[in-house]
């Protein structure tokens, strides 16, 4: 938990810094930033922590929640369609860790591609708004290395959806950094046959969090 609140606290002293870069270069309205034509690449730069719930429910039982906390990377595209209005791909990837009271460790890696859209404002202000919606299919690939006894992996696939709200504070002409809130609700179905027998399992994971993003618009 010290580590993100770190990570947190650095990517707020950074949008800052950027926010302050942003006043100084003055890209407003008038001079058209997000005009219909031009093309979009966004980076999310490493600070995507996300805080959450997994609620994981075996064949004919329960279902169990657990509080994870995650970090991971995007890479989007889009092209202008219209003033303001951009759609492209996305990919993302996230990558979590935990072991529990008894040694045994439990590594998840988990990915999304498919396609966003995003719509943003220009203001006559050097602050621009923007809304953006990720959805397409997402995997997970789970491995349970016991304190004793073998490894044994499982994957599962399933649905994303993800929603962020944030702002755009140019600091040249063509590039900007994007910081946005985030929240991501993604259901997963597989086999669990850590047990010595195959059973089918449902996963939902819940995820709310800050992202940083480097933006190019050319």
């Amino acid at each position: 938990m010290k580590k993100v609140t770190a990570l947190l606290t650095f990517a707020l002293m950074l949008t800052l810094v950027f926010s302050s870069s942003a006043f100084a270069w003055g890209v407003t309205a008038k001079d058209d930033p997000f005009a219909a034509g031009k093309w979009m690449i966004n980076f999310n730069t490493g600070f995507d922590i996300g805080m959450g719930t997994d609620s994981y429910e075996l064949e004919d039982e329960d279902a169990v929640d657990t509080d994870m906390v995650e970090m991971g990377f995007g890479l989007n595209g889009g092209y202008y369609i219209l003033k303001g209005w951009e759609i492209g791909p996305a990919f993302r990837y996230a990558y979590e860790k935990s072991t529990d009271k008894d040694d045994n460790a439990i590594s998840a890696s988990d990915y999304m591609f498919g396609i966003q859209t995003g719509y943003y404002y220009a203001t006559p202000a050097p602050i621009h708004p923007f809304i953006n919606v990720e959805a397409g299919y997402a995997g997970r690939s789970v491995n349970y290395s016991p304190d004793q006894g073998d490894e044994t992996s499982d994957s599962a696939g399933g649905f994303a959806v993800r929603p962020s709200l944030g702002a755009v504070f140019f600091f040249s002409n063509k590039f900007a950094l994007t910081p946005s809130l985030f929240y991501q609700y993604t259901g997963y179905s597989g086999t669990d046959d850590t047990s010595g027998d195959e059973l089918d399992y449902d996963l939902t994971s819940s995820r709310f969090g800050f992202q940083l993003g480097l933006t190019g618009i050319f």
